[in-house]
């Protein structure tokens, strides 16, 4: 069989020569026509196919390797500090329920001390102790991890989340259940208001008997028991009194269901102004907007405890001024506790006079209250910060004036004098 023989004309064309199809800067293939003797025919080319010539990225094994180490290194990374992050979150809150749980401990503390109640006082300390020692080793045993700026292990292993125990034993329905109660409780003050109208005086009793004591003084000693010099009265009710504080110690709250409501539900602390809190301020100023709305005054021991809840999350502006007013009149009214003498020819079976009735003792006690009046008058005074926040959320919502009115009376004769303040002046330790 003879050779191919190819023209110049084409060998020009595949050799880039031609001036009319440059081959070269194509990217086309061409293939000549042949006739029946093998030789090429005159007819121009013919474009079968249009092929790319581009050449993709070409990737080595030890960069795949290395990509791939790096990618599982930041995913090791992400779910640690995804683990740490619930970790922290954890912790700000059984931090919060220990602040609270303490406060109430040092109203109990300074209760047993004015009794010298000896046995109950160390018990009661001893008991907060533990459960801070208790919430210190279950954090460090369940939530302590590897520093993720770490170097990290050659084989890191994966982080899991490990839900409560609580939430996993219960079945599929009653969690849905829980968590769509759980969403009422945080975003629906029609709900809640509802629910409370619901009880009936016992358990609307038993609901703010459940709660932590209040850090009103009334809680601790009553004002309308009367005092003697001589303790042994008090003997029984000092018993009495530290057990209640002692169980809401060990039960860390999960039997209180105020605090559940107004604290637990919520993840940010009383006084931010995260999201969470700006939440729980709506909702609950709602409701107590419409417990006053509803004029009952079966809601006022409630409303106690959410008062004196959102006084304990915040500041009292007025307090280093409160502490000197107290020193103040300490120091001068120091004459009051002086012996007084008896007066000559007085009768041996008469009275002794009283050293706080006389004219100088009432002066100074209308002095005192003058002076205390104008403290509280002082922009920086008044109400704590989150009280007054609370109570102007509350009065926005009220449409009528009479419930304006009725809400301003309870505020200021039914909780901040005979209690805040008379707590504050009974009780300067806390």
């Amino acid at each position: 069989m003879s050779p191919i023989r190819f023209s110049p004309e084409f060998t020009g064309r595949i050799r880039g020569e031609s001036g009319d199809s440059d081959l070269a800067s194509s990217r086309f293939i061409t293939t000549p026509v042949y006739s029946d003797d093998g030789c090429p025919s005159e007819m121009p080319p013919r474009t079968i196919s249009s092929v790319p010539m581009e050449d993709g990225p070409k990737v080595s094994f030890e960069n795949l390797a290395k990509c791939y180490r790096q990618n599982q290194q930041k995913q090791t990374r992400r779910k640690n500090l995804e683990q740490r992050l619930h970790a922290t979150k954890v912790s700000m809150g059984v931090s919060a329920r220990l602040v609270r749980v303490g406060a109430t401990v040092q109203r109990g503390l300074v209760d047993r001390l004015r009794h010298d109640d000896k046995a109950n006082f160390i018990s009661l300390y001893q008991t907060l102790i533990d459960l801070q020692e208790s919430c210190d080793s279950a954090f460090r045993r369940h939530f302590h991890q590897q520093d993720p700026l770490e170097d990290w292990p050659s084989s890191p292993e994966p982080t899991v989340d490990h839900a409560p125990d609580f939430f996993v034993q219960l079945s599929p329905q009653s969690r849905t259940d829980l968590i769509e109660i759980l969403q009422l409780v945080r975003t629906d003050p029609q709900f809640l208001f509802e629910r409370l109208c619901s009880l009936t005086p016992a358990q609307l009793g038993a609901l703010v008997s459940s709660s932590a004591p209040s850090w009103d003084a009334g809680d601790l000693t009553s004002p309308s028991t009367p005092r003697s010099r001589n303790y042994p009265s008090f003997s029984k009710r000092s018993i009495s009194t530290s057990i209640p504080v002692k169980d809401h110690v060990l039960a860390f709250e999960r039997a209180d269901a105020i605090s559940t409501m107004l604290f637990n539900a919520f993840a940010a602390p009383l006084d931010s102004d995260a999201p969470e809190a700006k939440l729980r301020l709506d909702v609950w100023s709602s409701v107590c907007a419409k417990l006053i709305a509803d004029g009952s005054s079966r809601f006022h021991p409630l409303l106690s405890h959410i008062l004196a809840a959102w006084s304990m999350g915040s500041d009292w502006k007025a307090k280093p001024k409160f502490e000197l007013y107290l020193m103040d009149i300490l120091q001068t009214g120091a004459f009051l506790l002086e012996h007084v003498d008896t007066p000559p020819g007085l009768n041996f079976d008469a009275e002794l006079p009283d050293p706080l009735k006389t004219d100088v003792a009432e002066e100074f006690f209308a002095s005192a209250v003058d002076d205390l009046f104008r403290l509280l008058d002082d922009p920086d005074g008044g109400l704590p910060a989150g009280v007054m926040e609370l109570s102007s959320a509350i009065l926005q919502k009220l449409d009528r004036q009479d419930c304006r009115d009725r809400f301003l009376e309870f505020l200021l004769t039914h909780w901040y004098f005979p209690k805040f303040l008379y707590g504050a002046l009974t009780f300067p330790e806390v």
